[in-house]
């Protein structure tokens, strides 16, 4: 009987992470990414999804022994991951708890809190039978009951993530600005940086990035920014879009506009499209939202 109590405290205390997480899988995607794993950020689903399942068998005691040696497994990579992120990248709060976490958390709670689990676990572990191949059909119906909402909400608040982490090979990577179109628009010194910002008044994506653009001056990341809009050829469209951008962010934001057609595609293939130009070389091509200046100093940092 203790074993089955212990269980369900193990199980409910995966239930409460996972939950916490799935309510803004977007937030998690973040916190690998602070955690210096940033190309893991495409399996935050999962991993949630894992931890939701693993604390539903425990809870509902199916196959205990099986589920609290998994338990202790995850508990041994977490804490791991933790560590790493701690004293690499000074990670404090571990974030287990999503958007449950309402206060800050030291590293000491962490590891007390692991190595309690992992007793706990250890304890159901030997203190469980053998196992029983049966599930009875309630519990199957519950879980059943419980995944449906659960995998909609993750989906909803799942996010694909921006590849700000993996620079593509654009063909002006690593170009002498000279030797690009981007020169028509620009004029660089060699002592100074520079941000071409790309864009469409009609897209979305690029509306996002406008504050993230404008923050990239005035924290001083860059000592020029220069906006690029591609227009249609038809004018009272051109017309029509620029009047419900610029009533949002001012007329003061686009130095140029330029109409979108075949030439335009041996420069961008996509809007957002951003150039990040150092040493009068085109040093970063971000192909999608514009990160903040304080992600991307951060990355570039990561990245020398």
């Amino acid at each position: 009987m203790k074993n089955k109590i212990v269980c369900i405290i193990i199980g409910s205390i995966y239930l409460l992470s996972g939950i916490g997480k799935v309510i803004n899988v977007i937030a998690f995607e973040m916190l690998i990414a602070n955690y210096g794993f940033e190309l893991f950020q495409i399996f935050a689903p999962f991993i949630i999804l894992s931890e939701l399942a693993l604390g539903v068998c425990l809870v509902l005691w199916i196959k205990p022994k099986l589920m609290s040696l998994l338990s202790m497994i995850l508990l041994v990579i977490f804490t791991i991951v933790f560590t790493y992120a701690h004293f690499k990248n000074g990670i404090n709060d571990c974030g287990c708890f999503g958007m449950f976490n309402l206060t800050q958390q030291s590293p000491i709670f962490t590891y007390i809190r692991n190595i309690l689990l992992f007793g706990m676990s250890l304890f159901v572990f030997i203190k469980s039978s053998k196992e029983n191949s049966l599930i009875e059909n309630w519990k199957k119906y519950s879980i059943i009951a419980f995944f449906i909402p659960i995998i909609f909400i993750c989906g909803f608040t799942f996010r694909i993530p921006q590849n700000l982490y993996k620079i593509k090979q654009h063909q002006y990577l690593n170009k002498p600005i000279k030797e690009t179109i981007l020169s028509n628009y620009l004029q660089t010194a060699k002592d100074s940086s520079y941000l071409i910002y790309c864009f469409s008044y009609t897209c979305p994506h690029c509306w996002n990035s406008i504050e993230n653009y404008k923050s990239f001056k005035t924290t001083g990341m860059v000592d020029s920014i220069i906006a690029i809009s591609f227009v249609t050829a038809d004018a009272s469209i051109n017309s029509q879009n620029r009047n419900v951008f610029t009533e949002h962010f001012g007329t003061n934001l686009v130095n140029y506009e330029l109409i979108n057609d075949g030439i335009i595609q041996t420069i961008i293939s996509s809007v957002p499209t951003s150039f990040y130009i150092e040493n009068d070389t085109i040093k970063q091509v971000i192909e999608s939202e514009l990160p903040s200046p304080f992600i991307f100093q951060k990355f570039i940092k990561n990245r020398k």
